[in-house]
């Protein structure tokens, strides 16, 4: 097995649905995965790692981000907003 097909293989888990099928989810996200999960864009999340105020990663390399499911949860759920007012505190 090559090296790369391992890692992946390795940061995998398997989750069921609710149907009983079996799905495999990233227990670690790229920058365009976590982009995606969030619904923001790769350049969002690049701008918030060097001015501070994104989710919490992890840096593996200078060009091996990734991003914990939890973190980019957690990070979503602080920003959680119900008036303009409660905005302007976490901006």
């Amino acid at each position: 097995m090559k090296a790369s097909r391992l890692y992946e293989v390795m940061t995998m888990k398997n989750t069921e649905d609710t149907n009983g099928s079996r799905e495999v989810e990233p227990a670690y996200f790229t920058v365009d995965e976590a982009g995606r999960y969030t619904r923001t864009s790769r350049q969002f999340l690049d701008k918030l790692r060097h001015t501070g105020g994104g989710p919490e990663y992890l840096r593996l390399s200078p060009r091996a981000i990734r991003y914990e499911k939890a973190a980019l949860d957690a990070w979503m759920q602080a920003r959680r907003c119900s008036a303009v007012a409660d905005y302007r505190e976490v901006a």
